[in-house]
């Protein structure tokens, strides 16, 4: 008796904790924004759904998420097509990237909560001026549209994401790297997939035995740069903004496109002089910090559209 005490006490443990497993369930698939959907309990979808409203509410103010389109598919069970809901200047991103290696997870970032106003490369030396300015502050609750921050014990920064729901991240795993056929396009993910790919590495995992001495920091930021941008000179302004377009458009191109180009030389032009004038601006230290970083970055993004022309000058004459 003592011994089928015992083993209905196991049944009961284990019906329980699958009643709670069930509780919490939630998944996220779908490559593409139409194809994107939640499932879970209906309390936890309803809870997303009113998250994602008040990241549209916050950046992009169009766009609505109505509960009624959550369809119950049995007592506490419900799923939602994500289409209805993601801004659609971001659901058409969403299983794509650029033509060109361009846009990484800070640019992503960046650009997803409306700090940026053009999409492209952001180095790390320019996305640690940003989060160490005075226009981003630690957040110890994230809401939606805050940047979710991953960094390494040596400090560097390793990775950023758009915080939308306590379930769902908008992000880039990284610059595309196309000549040796490494794509990462823009992705809505499941928080758990991205903590823990970034939270600790495959050796910290099987080596820490438990311990997180290894395991990478993570916080969360709100930023605004738009007082950055009215801070500095309207000139200076105009003229960065005006290279990140640039930028922008000419990532978009085929490598066909950028051969027939000749666009380097103005962009480079535009560099030059603006790192020549920089001393004559009164820029507080920030300001300085995170221009060097934009030019930086350009000049990187250049760079790599220069060496698309020369790979293809060199395969034509093969």
């Amino acid at each position: 008796m003592k011994n089928l005490n015992i083993y209905m006490s196991i049944l009961l443990s284990l019906s329980l904790t699958s009643l709670s497993s069930a509780a919490s369930y939630f998944s996220l698939e779908g490559q593409t924004i139409e194809q994107s959907l939640i499932t879970g309990s209906c309390h936890e979808i309803k809870t997303e759904v009113t998250k994602l409203n008040l990241f549209n509410k916050r950046y992009y103010p169009d766009s609505t998420c109505k509960l009624e389109n959550i369809k119950q598919i049995d007592d506490n069970l419900c799923s939602f097509n994500l289409s209805h809901c993601i801004p659609e200047v971001l659901g058409k991103k969403v299983g794509t990237s650029f033509a060109q290696d361009g846009p990484n997870c800070y640019g992503t970032s960046l650009y997803t909560t409306k700090n940026y106003s053009h999409l492209r490369f952001v180095s790390e030396k320019e996305f640690s001026a940003v989060v160490n300015s005075p226009y981003c502050k630690k957040v110890d609750n994230p809401s939606p549209g805050d940047l979710g921050v991953f960094k390494a014990p040596a400090h560097e920064y390793l990775h950023a994401f758009t915080y939308l729901s306590p379930n769902l991240i908008f992000e880039k795993m990284g610059a595309d790297d196309k000549l040796n056929q490494l794509v990462f396009p823009f992705i809505l993910s499941h928080s758990v997939n991205t903590f823990y790919k970034w939270e600790a590495s495959p050796e910290c995992r099987r080596y820490g035995y438990g311990s997180k001495e290894c395991y990478n920091e993570y916080f969360y930021m709100t930023c605004d740069l738009n007082e950055f941008y009215n801070a500095i000179p309207t000139q200076l302004k105009q003229s960065l903004l005006f290279l990140s377009s640039e930028i922008e458009r000419v990532s978009k191109k085929t490598s066909i496109e950028i051969h027939r180009l000749n666009e380097k030389i103005s962009l480079q032009i535009l560099v030059n002089k603006l790192k020549k004038d920089i001393p004559n601006y009164k820029l507080n230290k920030f300001d300085l910090n995170i221009i060097s970083g934009q030019l930086g970055s350009i000049q990187d993004q250049i760079n790599a559209i220069e060496s698309v022309k020369k790979t293809l000058n060199t395969n034509l004459i093969k």
